[in-house]
């Protein structure tokens, strides 16, 4: 995660009438609101002295409220909960103040002003949840206790009241195999590191890359008890990942009597599963449980998906003794117990015999059916499922918004249609018992404008216009109402932030090119990506060039260049997408010399990126490196880290399941990071497209599919995983110099 520090020269704001607070302490606040104040000096410490906090008595109808008035010459901040409370200050910064409270941002201006009028805000939604499993494997996989207060912070202040967490998990697993007959080095190496375990608790995979050492568990176990510690406080609801039954391949060896069941996960093979309709699951998941609370604290809330990604042959009448058996274990771990489960329109492959074809969605109907609803939650991950499901037949269910596939960076989010489509199933007949919403990218670190308007939409109640939001947000992001860049963000709007025309099949915006394993006929990067841009790119690059003109006026704010380098990223990767296809008919014409002037130009792109990227700490490789690194307690196993950090981005996993049912998942995180785009994307590009040179110097050149089985992409993303090259932590150049060198580019280009 990356933080812009934002001085108050970066503050440019127009002459107010609204009165200042003078106020130099702080008057008494109300009962229960240590937690909140605490949080008020870590996010605006120069306005905590004007802030008076109270929280509210809850209302009948369960809804979160808040409010924001001067009071005796005050800010006064009320709110129904304590999240209510905080995500009334971030009410007051943006909505009075004219700042900005974000993820990677705090644009607070330093003179606390009274608000001229009252504020109120109500959510419709009851639970506001966010995290998808994998953002603890392409985001905070070695996050520091610094990073996560900070995210905690932004998370009370989005109004987000239920989040998963997952770190720490590994030492819960490894004290629970060492009961079931495992040595300390077998439980470790049967665990994987941080980067890959968000799939070790969904079930899907195991023993890859090396062990985690007793040492690395401990101190996140520490760390995991510090994040659910302080989301009690702000009162957020942690959810963690229950028993998803998965367990070592020789577990029924050691421990007869136990049932286990094979799996295929789609990336590749995956660990045997305990049946969860028998003891041998219940033993192991109620010990697993112990474990939990003894390090975590008791926790009410668990995830547990025994149905996600894999192809397990369970006849669809045992799915009601499943049910019956892993509510039993939760409600035994903890009597006021909630069970998560994630939804999906369809997950394929599933073995069920009374299924016709291949296709099954989730969580069974028959899971639904018999477990005692109060206590469900079903996360509708891409707020789909649930049309084609009769609401989840009574179950209560949110609705989620998945906008990337493994944190990818293309500028995406169908803004228009989110302030449409969420009011809109609030008020479906058929949405059963529709509970809230979830935010549920796989990654987060991009398209924050994203984010931030997903949270202000659980906080409206009916439509929202995305064109006068948008506007309050750039003025609030750069201190003022600068005419270009107003008119540009009006056009990313429309483009890259439109409407979603369904025309890829797929969740998230068009990856970049550039990042793609080398073909001439490539049309995406990773898996279960766009084939191609759901806007016209002139348009997208005429709102650039239109930012790009703000530069004399914002190029100060932190903001400003962040947002600079982010477009200028996507106007490279669509310049991409225009290139590749006349390389591909050069090398069809055997016309050597424009192949070759077209792959000067192509890799030029390589060139302008990465120094276009390495101006912004929110572009790197190197701090991603870093914090992999800066958990290690020996070289060696500084090592093991990197290889982690690394491989999640590039090979994902070993070789054999890399590719399976013709579903490649190396890649799949690729990131436009500086490191990544030199060290990785351009010398593969490279090597690829001499060779193609080489061939049209011979009298009959051999066809592309020849000269691509000539390079093994898997060794070379290996090699890379377990390089140690060291990539700059730190922000070298200028965004907007190096913006303005790529305006030149591609102008004579």
């Amino acid at each position: 995660m990356v933080a812009l520090t934002v001085g108050t020269a970066d503050v440019a704001r127009a002459a107010t009438p609204e009165r200042a607070c003078t106020a130099t302490r702080a008057a008494g606040d109300g009962p229960g609101t240590a937690a909140v104040r605490a949080a008020v000096r870590r996010m605006v410490p120069r306005l905590a002295s004007c802030l008076t906090l109270r929280l509210t008595p809850a209302r009948a109808d369960g809804l979160d409220a808040l409010s924001v008035r001067a009071s005796r010459g005050r800010v006064l901040l009320r709110g129904s909960s304590r999240v209510a409370l905080v995500r009334a200050v971030r009410v007051y910064v943006e909505d009075v103040l004219r700042g900005e409270l974000s993820r990677e941002a705090r644009r607070v201006p330093s003179r606390a002003l009274l608000p001229r009028r009252p504020l109120r805000r109500t959510s419709p939604y009851r639970v506001r949840y966010t995290n998808n499993f994998t953002v603890a494997g392409y985001t905070t996989p070695y996050w520091s206790w610094a990073e996560w207060e900070r995210e905690l912070d932004h998370l009370a202040y989005s109004g987000i009241n239920a989040a998963l967490v997952m770190v720490g998990q590994e030492l819960a697993y490894y004290r629970t195999l060492r009961e079931f007959g495992y040595d300390d080095r077998e439980a470790r190496d049967w665990l994987v590191l941080p980067a890959h375990q968000p799939w070790q608790w969904l079930g899907n995979h195991m023993e890859f890359g090396p062990a985690p050492s007793m040492s690395l568990m401990e101190r996140r176990a520490e760390l995991g008890r510090r994040i659910v510690r302080r989301m009690h406080e702000l009162g957020i609801d942690p959810v963690i990942p229950g028993f998803a039954g998965t367990v070592p391949w020789d577990y029924v060896v050691r421990n007869p009597g136990s049932v286990a069941i094979p799996q295929i996960y789609l990336a590749g093979p995956s660990a045997p599963m305990l049946d969860p309709s028998t003891p041998g699951y219940a033993a192991f998941a109620s010990r697993l449980y112990v474990h939990q609370n003894e390090l975590f604290g008791r926790i009410d809330s668990r995830t547990v998906n025994v149905f996600h990604e894999e192809s397990t042959p369970i006849a669809l009448g045992g799915a009601a003794a499943v049910a019956r058996t892993i509510e039993r274990t939760l409600r035994d771990a903890s009597p006021d117990y909630r069970w998560y489960l994630e939804g999906w329109k369809t997950v394929p492959g599933l073995v069920f015999p009374e299924q016709r074809g291949d296709l099954f969605e989730t969580p069974p109907q028959a899971v639904l059916d018999v477990a005692d609803r109060s206590r469900l939650m079903v996360v509708d991950l891409t707020g789909e499922a649930w049309k084609h499901r009769d609401g989840y037949g009574g179950a209560p269910w949110l609705r989620g918004v998945l906008t990337n596939f493994g944190g990818r960076r293309p500028l995406y989010g169908p803004l228009t249609q989110y302030a449409e489509q969420i009011p809109r199933t609030a008020a479906d007949p058929a949405r059963g018992a529709f509970s809230g919403v979830a935010i549920t990218p796989e990654g987060f670190d991009t398209n924050p404008v994203v984010w931030s308007f997903l949270a202000d939409l659980a906080w409206r109640e009916g439509p929202v216009d995305a064109g006068a939001w948008m506007r309050a947000r750039v003025r609030n992001r750069y201190g003022r109402d600068d005419p270009d860049a107003q008119a540009a963000w009006a056009t990313i709007l429309r483009t890259a932030y439109g409407r979603d025309n369904g025309q890829s099949g797929a969740y998230g915006g068009a990856d970049s090119l550039l990042n793609a394993r080398p073909s001439l006929t490539a049309v995406r990067s990773g898996s279960a990506a766009p084939n191609v841009l759901q806007y016209d790119p002139a348009e997208l690059e005429g709102a650039w060039r239109r930012l790009l003109a703000a530069a004399p006026r914002l190029a100060r704010t932190a903001t400003y260049r962040y947002d600079l380098v982010d477009v200028t990223r996507q106007v490279l990767a669509n310049r991409a997408r225009v290139l590749l296809p006349r390389l591909n008919a050069a090398y069809a014409a055997r016309d050597r010399a424009a192949f070759d002037r077209l792959s000067a130009a192509y890799l030029e792109l390589f060139d302008l990126q990465e120094r276009l990227l390495a101006t912004s700490d929110g572009f790197l490789l190197g701090p991603w490196i870093a914090a992999a690194r800066s958990w290690a307690e020996s070289d060696a196993e500084a090592a093991d880290l990197e290889f982690d950090a690394r491989s999640i981005l590039t090979i994902w996993a070993q070789r054999a399941g890399s590719v399976f049912d013709n579903v490649r998942i190396d890649d799949y995180a690729n990131r436009d990071w500086a490191g990544m785009t030199g060290g990785y994307y351009r010398p593969r590009w490279a090597a690829y497209l001499q060779a193609l040179s080489a061939e049209l110097a011979k009298p009959l050149p051999a066809d592309q599919a020849t000269v691509t089985s000539r390079f093994d992409w898997w060794a070379i993303g290996e090699r890379f995983s377990r390089d140690r090259t060291a990539f700059p932590t730190r922000p070298q150049g200028d965004p907007v110099a190096a913006a303005r060198a790529v305006e030149r580019a591609l102008r004579t280009g």
